[in-house]
Formats: structure tokens, sequence, C-alpha cells
């Protein structure tokens, strides 16, 4: 396979079939966690591909990257890179609320500002953006969404976690792997000074979370139907009122109406929910 030439090794990609797992890593999901932390306890490094650079699949097999050990490939890529080559492969990938997934991008880009991950990083440090002007900026937009095609649909990949519920959701992702018990830290935390009453402040300001609902309302809608997903997932039998209770938190959190959650036949007595974070 290694011997082999670039383009012999593209001409017949189905050797790729022997990938068990694509993770796609949207920024600020929880996919630091899941693919540096928990990815290496279930495969050895050698057979784990980081792929984050936006290199096509030929220029990874020529730098001996993307070889027949991989089992695994988790990064920064759209959804469809891999599925033509990789049928077989579970697909996973980590949503988060949109409104809060740009809150913590915007203060982890802050936070950095020795060392630019892109143009687009530099232009917000080196022009000071405001929050309410980041959010207006076209690189953001809907990026969440952008990482589909419209042949994508949530319901193709395997497995959608929830970045809210991550270790609850990741518990189930583990039952239906067979995986072994994991051990989880958190990784790539946002370090802002005072971040959670700048959260908070944002979340409080009606004005600015309807502004980010209106620019953003590929991905709001996307996120509800991860949620959507999650109930299915979880069972009607077992989770009806842990779903409403969870997305009317998020409502009051929010001050966002537009969750639809389902009208309760019958109301069940049940804990909190393991592994939700507070915004």
């Amino acid at each position: 396979m290694q011997t082999q030439t670039g383009d012999m090794i593209v001409a017949n990609l189905s050797w790729l079939s022997e990938v068990e797992l694509i993770s796609i890593h949207l920024p600020k999901t929880a996919g630091t966690t899941f693919g540096r932390i928990v990815l290496p306890q279930i495969y050895p490094h050698e057979q784990i591909l980081y792929d984050n650079h936006s290199l096509p699949i030929e220029t990874l097999i020529k730098q001996g990257k993307l070889t027949t050990k991989i089992r695994a490939i988790h990064g920064h890529f759209p959804a469809k890179k891999y599925q033509e080559y990789g049928p077989t492969a579970k697909m996973v990938i980590w949503l988060r609320n949109p409104i809060l997934l740009l809150i913590s991008a915007y203060y982890f880009l802050k936070s950095n500002n020795q060392v630019f991950f892109d143009e687009n990083h530099r232009y917000v440090v080196e022009n000071q953006l405001s929050f309410s002007d980041f959010i207006k900026q076209p690189f953001i937009d809907n990026s969440a969404s952008k990482y589909f095609a419209d042949e994508i649909k949530l319901t193709d990949f395997y497995f959608v976690g929830i970045q809210e519920f991550f270790i609850d959701d990741l518990n189930d992702l583990k039952k239906m792997l067979g995986w072994p018990t994991l051990k989880v830290s958190v990784a790539n935390q946002n370090f802002h000074e005072d971040y959670q009453t700048k959260v908070m402040d944002i979340l409080n300001n009606q004005s600015l979370v309807k502004k980010i609902v209106a620019i953003q309302s590929a991905d709001m809608k996307l996120y509800q139907k991860a949620l959507s997903l999650r109930y299915q997932r979880k069972g009607l039998s077992n989770y009806l009122e842990m779903y409403q209770l969870s997305l009317q938190e998020s409502q009051a959190r929010l001050g966002f109406n537009s969750f639809q959650a389902p009208k309760l036949t019958q109301r069940i007595g049940l804990g909190s929910e393991r592994g939700v974070n507070p915004p």
C-alpha cells in the first residue's frame, strides 16, 4: 500500500471501507474532548487520522497520513468528504446550541491573541471586534449547516450528540458501539476572563439574542432537529418529561420561543440528566 504511488492509490479507494468511524468536529462542540481524549481510548494512535487542514484525500494518502491502518477519522471537514469512500463507516457529529456556540467561539478567539488559527481569527483580534460585530461576519454565518450538502442529513449520521448533554450522550454512544468504560476530562475550555459573566450578559440581552436567531436561522433549525433525534434516541416512554423540561430551560435561558416541544400525553417523574452543561 505505502509503496504505491498516490495516483495508483486514488484510482481505487475501496480499501477505505476498513474505516470504522468518521467523526466530524464542529468547532466548540466538545469535538476536542471527543477526538483527543475519547478516541485514543478506543483506537491506537496509528489508527486515527486527524484531518484538520482541508487537504484533499489524495494529498493525505500521498503524505502517508491516510493508510490502510486507519480505522477512525476525526477533524474539521465537510460531512460528505469521506462518505463515498467509507460507506460502511459510522458517522458521528456533536452539535451545540448555536447561540452558546457563537459566544464560546468569540471569547475563545479573543483569548488566543498571540497565534492566529487563520485570517478570520486575525481579523477578529486585530480589529477588536465586539460580539455584536462578530455575529455579522460572513465566516460565521450558519457555519454548522455549511458542513452539510443537500444530500447529507442529520439522519444520515449514525450518532448525533449534543454538547450540552455530553457525558450522557457519550455514554449512549459507548453502549451502542460496545466501547469499554471511558475516562473523560474536559479539553479546550474557554479561559477568557469573567467568561461566565459575559455569557449571561449576552443571554440577558434579548435584542442581541433575537439578532443571532435571525442570522443563524439555518443552524437553529439544525439544532432543533438534533434535539428531536436525541429525543427519539432516548425513547418516548422514559424521556418525554425530560425532553420538554430541557427545551423549557433553553427557552428561559435564551429568551427564544421557537423550540416546539411535543405535547405530553403522560407525566413521568425523572431526575436531572447527567452531563448538562450550564451556559
